[in-house]
């Protein structure tokens, strides 16, 4: 989890640690391992904010699909009311145009 943490402060200016993003088997033994996720990738935000999630490979793309986030990706979710939409996947060498961008 630190690695992932640290990707999204380098990326964003700040993250939050949610066990919810946490690796797993896609193949769980409850359809349910992951609702955590898809709940706080749903969930809408207040105007003018995002949600960047930098997570390990299993649980993103259960949900999102393919492909897996690679090493030191970060992808950028739009919340909504009938779920979430991936809107950019900002890889190592994207970091500083998502940068300059929030600044």
């Amino acid at each position: 989890m630190c690695r992932t943490t640290e990707t999204a402060n380098l990326v964003l200016g700040r993250a939050e640690a949610f066990e919810d993003v946490r690796g797993g088997p896609i193949a769980a033994p409850s359809p349910e391992r992951y609702e955590p996720l898809r709940r706080l990738m749903s969930t809408p935000l207040p105007a003018g904010q995002n949600l960047g999630i930098a997570s390990h490979g299993n649980p993103f793309y259960a949900l999102a699909g393919p492909p897996y986030l690679a090493e030191g990706e970060l992808a950028l979710i739009k919340p909504g009311d009938a779920g979430f939409e991936v809107i950019a996947r900002v890889r190592v060498g994207d970091w500083k145009a998502v940068q300059s961008v929030l600044k």
